[in-house]
C-alpha cells in the first residue's frame, strides 16, 4: 500500500525531516461543549518511536480535519469560547496520550469566505495558544493567491504569525487539465509568499514560519483531460524521449512531450533541478 511505502521513506529519511505529518486524525462535535477525536486506531506507535530514533529531533504532527460538522456546530464553535476551549482540551489530550508533538489544522480553507474572518481568526489563536501553553505546536494548511476570491491575506497572516507555528502554503496544482501547464511556477510561488508576508518589519522572522509546498509528482496532459502521475508512469513515458528534456524558462520546471500507442502526452514532472530553484527561495 503507498502509505507503507510513505511510511518507509519517513523512517529511513527521518533525519532529513523537521516534522512529519501523518493524517490519521478527525474531529467532531458530539453536542455542547463535548467533541471527540476519531481515528486513533490509525495510530502507528511504533512506526513513531522509529522515526524519532532515526530522526532524533524529528517531530510528529498529525493532520486534524475538522469533520461532520454541521453549521450550527461551527457557529457554536466561533461563537463561544468555551467551545474552543472543549476542542482544544481533547487535541491537548490526544496529543499527550500519544506523544505527538503537536497538529496541524486544516479547516481555513473549509470556513474561510464562509464566515467572519474575525471569527476565524479567534479560533486559530485560541487553539493555537493552549496548545503552546502545554508545549505543542500548531501547522496552519493555508491556500496560495490565485485567480478568485483572496482566501488568505497579508492581514490574516499578520494576526496570526505569532500564535501559529508554521503555515503550510499549498504552493502546487497551480494548472489544471482545462489549463495545462507547470504544476508550481517559480514565479508564482515567490508571488504567493509575497502576497502574505511583505512587510519590512520582521520580514525573515514571519518568512521563516512558512513552509513551502514541493510536489513530488507530476502532471500527464493529454487531449482527453490527463491525472496526475508518480515515478513509476513517469518512466515509462519517459522512455519514449528522444533526447533532452524541455525546460520552461518562465516556469522554471522540465518537461516532455511524447506520443505512445494511447496517444499524445504533455508531462510536467519536477527534477533535482527545479526542487533546487525552489528551495533557493
Amino acid at each position: 500500500a503507498a502509505s507503507d511505502v510513505y511510511k518507509r521513506q519517513a523512517k529511513i529519511f527521518g533525519p532529513k525531516f523537521s516534522i512529519i505529518s501523518p493524517v490519521w486524525l478527525q474531529i467532531g462535535r458530539k453536542g455542547e461543549l463535548v467533541y471527540e477525536i476519531t481515528g486513533t486506531h490509525d495510530v502507528d506507535s511504533g512506526w513513531m518511536k522509529d522515526v524519532k530514533e532515526s530522526g532524533k529531533t524529528t517531530k510528529i504532527y498529525p493532520r486534524i480535519l475538522f469533520e461532520h460538522f454541521t453549521d450550527k456546530d461551527y457557529s457554536k464553535l466561533l461563537t463561544y469560547q468555551n467551545e474552543i476551549n472543549a476542542a482544544s482540551k481533547v487535541i491537548i489530550e490526544v496529543c499527550k496520550k500519544f506523544n505527538f508533538d503537536g497538529v496541524v489544522l486544516e479547516i481555513w480553507s473549509q470556513l474561510s469566505q464562509r464566515v467572519n474572518d474575525e471569527h476565524l481568526i479567534n479560533l486559530v489563536q485560541s487553539i493555537s495558544r493552549q496548545l503552546k501553553r502545554a508545549d505543542l505546536g500548531t501547522v496552519l494548511v493555508v491556500p496560495p493567491s490565485q485567480r478568485g476570491p483572496d482566501l488568505f491575506s497579508e492581514n490574516h497572516f499578520e494576526k496570526l504569525w505569532e500564535d501559529v507555528t508554521y503555515f503550510s502554503l499549498m504552493t502546487y496544482d497551480f494548472s489544471s487539465y482545462q489549463r495545462p501547464g507547470a504544476n508550481a511556477p517559480l514565479y508564482w510561488m515567490k508571488r504567493v509568499v509575497e502576497h502574505i508576508c511583505n512587510k519590512a518589519d520582521k520580514r525573515r522572522e514571519k518568512r521563516a514560519k512558512i513552509l513551502l509546498g514541493l510536489n513530488f509528482y507530476g502532471y500527464d496532459f493529454t487531449p482527453e483531460g490527463g491525472e496526475a502521475v508518480v515515478g513509476g508512469t513517469f518512466l515509462n513515458l519517459i522512455k519514449h524521449v528522444k533526447g533532452r528534456l524541455k525546460y520552461d524558462e518562465k516556469d522554471h520546471e522540465n518537461y516532455f512531450e511524447v506520443k505512445t500507442s494511447s496517444g499524445r502526452h504533455f508531462v510536467f514532472y519536477p527534477t533535482l533541478y527545479s526542487i533546487q530553484q525552489r528551495i533557493d527561495l
